[in-house]
């Protein structure tokens, strides 16, 4: 009964998959790292609440994918009036990420293009083995049947990943896949990080494209420039180094 269940699902879900290449949009939520405490916080906090949540794409065929961002440059604003009677306006600016994270399944490599300050870096690796345990435990997301999974990220971070066997799409969001059934729920860090399909389509003839443009640099290397430039914004504006482009106005 399990067998004849099991096949039924995939019978199911062919119809989604059935063109050897795809399109899939995934929801990015992101979670705030401190609670609010004082109400410019409490303003700031609104006005980004906006920017944690963020579109992706996944463009696959059998042989390659391409994850990246498709939101857009944003900009989100609020005003309200001080205590003398003036106005007082926030205005942050969110800039298009333009981050790719590149799958070659038949030479099992991966590029990982990265923006740091305005400028791309190119990380080339091989596959790397996700470790999956696959639980018995199931649940229904969106009218499809899926199946728990667990892992670790490079971090020592758990993950869970709720995965469709009915859509035989080995893969999933930024540089996770490896599973029986394409990743529709991802939970990393207890929930630092959501990712929720929203949308699925068969594309024919897809073209996908690796990034080229960035500097080469090995993972440690961009990890290690990282944690400078980052240091030296936080000395710079404080916070935790992160930039983000804020406009503070007052009137009378």
């Amino acid at each position: 009964m399990r067998i004849l269940i099991y096949l039924l699902l995939i019978c199911v879900g062919f119809d989604l998959a059935a063109q050897d290449s795809g399109t899939i949009i995934y929801k990015l939520t992101r979670k705030m790292e401190d609670a609010p405490n004082d109400e410019d916080q409490k303003r700031f906090a609104s006005l980004m609440a906006g920017a944690n949540i963020s579109k992706k794409q996944l463009d696959y065929t059998k042989s390659e994918s391409i994850f990246f961002d498709v939101t857009g440059e944003r900009t989100s604003e609020s005003s309200d009036i001080d205590a003398s009677g003036g106005e007082r306006k926030m205005v942050i600016k969110i800039a298009k990420n333009e981050e790719q994270f590149y799958k070659n399944f038949d030479d099992k490599t991966t590029i990982n293009k990265q923006d740091l300050f305005g400028k791309a870096f190119l990380i080339k690796e091989n596959f790397i083995d996700k470790k999956w345990k696959i639980t018995q435990e199931q649940k229904n997301i969106n009218n499809l049947a899926c199946i728990k999974a667990t892992a670790l990220n490079s971090k020592g971070n758990n993950v869970i990943a709720w995965f469709a066997p009915s859509i035989p799409v080995f893969n999933g969001p930024e540089g996770w896949d490896g599973l029986p059934g394409l990743i529709i729920e991802l939970n990393e860090n207890d929930g630092e990080f959501i990712y929720e399909v929203e949308e699925i389509r068969a594309v024919k003839n897809l073209n996908i494209v690796p990034p080229s443009e960035g500097d080469k640099i090995s993972w440690k290397k961009f990890l290690e420039l990282e944690e400078k430039k980052l240091k030296e914004m936080k000395e710079m504006y404080g916070g935790n180094g992160r930039m983000i482009m804020i406009k503070t106005e007052e009137r009378n």
